[in-house]
């Protein structure tokens, strides 16, 4: 639930439904029985009128005022003399209400199932609303799914339904009958009112609302009746639940995609007209400037399949022309573009795919970060920013924003004025900075943005080739073609991580396995020069797909340091230098690597690095905690409370109590450049640890730091 369950809004508009077995209005009547929370399940909080946690019991009465709200795969029942039901979807918040003569379920965000089987008598009312939209219920069966204050969806299974938007200031009120197996969605947008109706199919039923339908043969003949829809029918949806393969990039549950061919088909027609759309961009600009040749090495595309809840799933492509430059090179999972780029997020909607297209225009940024999707940013030298966060987890990309942060700077009397917006609303730059750290902050698992110039990047995602292999194989009907293993070890790992098999590198390795400490260990062959180079990762089994998705970070990052580490290759030339003016010494490049914790919530890596090239040593460290159910890494913040200065203020107690007397080696200043989420740590003995590299906050000769906080753990 949010803070305070964000419960209390304005009604700024009214958008009027009545629902019943037939088409009839809802006057001011006798209040419907009382209503009672039947059972919950999962993390269900529940407030009274005075804002008093309650706890939740099955069969508890629900009175005036009551909140009640749920939080990810979570749900609560509230139900009406056992013959009337409303089901509150995960990551949802309700309000009841008795006014005067009628009993009101608020809908203030997220989904409501609700199964009338018998009409209300003509003295009695029940009201399902949001903010915008009033639901008299008196015989029928659906769902409503809220947005925002101008926007809801209302979904008929059984029964009729009046929609209708009042007049109301410059707004022309409008009116539209809905019937058994329809649709409607309605929106106040620019002053205008807008209801659009239209067909649904069985693949368009949520799980939560399924799973009230499963065992109810009563309900099932009623809607089939009513409708037409078979809701019990073995639908292609439940055929198309997928294994997604390892060479896909895909964020969420790999053996839950629900996708259907002809979804493949349409995602796959994407991916092939991005690609021609982006050659034949090169192509006219190379004809226009012929000099743009030489500094283009390729076009490449890159696509990932992003779970937006219960397995339904966008598409995320993008692409462009590569530069032709040292340290431009393009990588697995991205690349910099000049000149020619494309990128775009594509929905399955209404048997097509649709593109997303969000509120912030000008600045081309869009992050994907684990349960959200942010859109817009800074541009380049504009201190103004403009952000849109959307939620995931609906099965869908809302085009409304579930949130907005701003600022905007203007210069007057000398100086800069400075406005700090949350959802439209002022407020402090602390309130702000929060939003950032929430919303912005920390590392995107994937994303596009495109430079004030001709530059653009993608990162997070793979080959497009991989993934139209793959949705060809979908839409012909046929399932994924699951990579060979190759031969490894059994004890318990995986075959297809084994330590056997050596990195793609140009240098001669030799592979090493630890059981004990589970550290694949990989050295260069040294060819008798004074050299040392090794690297270390952790490898795990893999018991579940977070588990699969941090042995392949690992492999990644072992891959980059022997493909691409500009260090390495150096040490490797002073080394095999003829005329080395330091025979005598040993040029060394190591990374070692520790599982320093693993449990059922979280699993900790502590890395440390060493470089000594024959004058000043350089060594740090590099950390990383992970989810381990969905591989997830994790911030700071996800592990102990506080504010932004309160774990500054924890980070700055350790190192003075590390160094004493000594404390003024730190740089004045360097711990409060820090937000929160940007400190290096891991977890050991129970406790979050943070590292500094050499050179980091203090000068080389304090060395590297590393310090453990006080402050428990809240997941461990």
């Amino acid at each position: 639930m949010r803070q305070k369950l964000s419960f209390r809004r304005m009604l700024a508009l009214l958008l009027v439904i009545t629902i019943s077995s037939t088409t009839m209005s809802c006057g001011g009547k006798t209040q419907a029985a009382s209503m009672k929370l039947r059972k919950t399940e999962g993390e269900v909080a529940v407030e009274d009128s005075k804002g008093k946690t309650v706890t939740p019991e099955e069969e508890m009465n629900l009175y005036s005022g009551y909140l009640v709200g749920t939080r990810k795969e979570s749900y609560a029942w509230i139900d009406l003399d056992r013959v009337k039901l409303t089901k509150v979807d995960a990551r949802s918040e309700v309000e009841i209400q008795k006014k005067r003569d009628k009993l009101e379920i608020i809908v203030n965000s997220g989904n409501l199932f609700f199964n009338i089987t018998e009409p209300l008598e003509d003295n009695e009312t029940l009201d399902i609303r949001s903010s915008s939209m009033v639901v008299g219920i008196r015989g029928t069966c659906g769902w409503v799914e809220v947005e925002d204050d101008s926007r809801m969806r209302v979904y008929i299974l059984e029964g009729k339904v009046k929609c209708s938007i009042p007049s109301q200031d410059s707004v022309r009120g409008m009116t539209t009958s809905v019937s058994a197996g329809e649709m409607a969605e309605m929106t106040i947008s620019g002053g205008e009112a807008d209801i659009a109706v239209e067909e649904i199919a069985v693949d368009q039923i949520p799980d939560f609302v399924m799973e009230e339908l499963e065992d109810d043969e009563e309900l099932y003949e009623r809607i089939l009746e009513d409708s037409g829809l078979d809701v019990w029918e073995d639908s292609e949806a439940e055929d198309a639940v997928r294994v997604v393969p390892e060479n896909i990039v895909y964020y969420g549950d790999r053996s839950q995609c629900r996708m259907t061919s002809q979804q493949a088909s349409a995602y796959a027609e994407v991916i092939r007209q991005e690609i021609d759309e982006l050659r034949k961009s090169y192509e006219d600009l190379s004809q226009q400037i012929p000099s743009v040749v030489d500094e283009i090495r390729s076009l490449n595309h890159y696509a990932a399949l992003v779970d937006t809840g219960g397995g339904n799933v966008a598409l995320m492509a993008g692409g462009g022309a590569v530069y032709n430059l040292r340290g431009y090179e393009a990588r697995e999972d991205g690349a910099e573009f000049a000149y020619c780029s494309c990128w775009g997020i594509w929905q399955y909607l209404d048997g097509r795919a649709v593109e997303f297209a969000g509120a912030p225009s000008g600045w081309q940024t869009v992050k994907l970060y684990p349960g959200h999707l942010l859109e817009g940013g800074s541009s380049g030298g504009d201190p103004n920013y403009l952000a849109n966060a959307y939620v995931l987890g609906n099965g869908s990309i809302s085009t409304t924003p579930s949130t907005i942060g701003s600022s905007e700077w203007e210069w007057a009397n000398n100086g800069w004025n400075i406005r700090f917006l949350v959802d439209q609303r002022e407020v402090t730059e602390a309130e702000y900075d929060n939003w950032r750290m929430q919303w912005d902050g920390g590392q995107s698992l994937a994303g596009y943005d495109h430079g004030t110039d001709i530059s653009s990047r993608v990162w997070g995602l793979g080959p497009a080739e991989d993934m139209l292999t793959l949705l060809d194989s979908w839409a012909d009907g046929g399932e994924e073609a699951r990579p060979e293993e190759p031969e490894g070890i059994s004890d318990g790992i995986s075959e297809s991580i084994s330590y056997e098999d050596s990195p793609a590198s140009d240098y001669r390795t030799t592979v090493s396995y630890d059981p004990a400490t589970r550290i694949r260990h990989v050295d260069v062959d040294p060819q008798g020069y004074p050299l040392e180079i090794y690297h270390e990762i952790p490898v795990f089994e893999e018991k579940t797909a977070g588990y699969q998705k941090i042995n392949r970070f690992f492999r990644d990052m072992e891959q980059d340091f022997f493909n691409t580490d500009e260090t390495m290759k150096l040490m490797v030339e002073y080394a095999a230098n003829p005329v080395n003016p330091n025979p005598d010494i040993t040029y060394s490049l190591t990374w070692s690597a520790e599982i320093t914790a693993e449990t059922a919530q979280i699993v900790s890596v502590h890395m440390g690095y060493f470089w000594f090239a024959g004058g000043t040593t350089n060594y740090g460290d590099k950390n990383f905690v992970f989810d381990p159910e969905t591989g997830e890494q994790l911030k700071i913040t996800d592990l102990i409370d506080g504010s932004e200065e309160e774990i500054r203020k924890l980070v700055q107690d350790a190192l003075r109590a590390d160094l004493g007397d000594n404390e003024s080696m730190i740089w004045s200043g360097s711990i409060e450049d820090y937000s929160a989420d940007q400190f290096d740590f891991y977890v050991s003995n129970g406790r979050v640890r943070v590292g500094f590299d050499k050179y980091e906050i203090a000068a080389g000769a304090a060395g590297s730091f590393d310090v453990e906080l006080a402050a428990a753990l809240k997941r461990y």
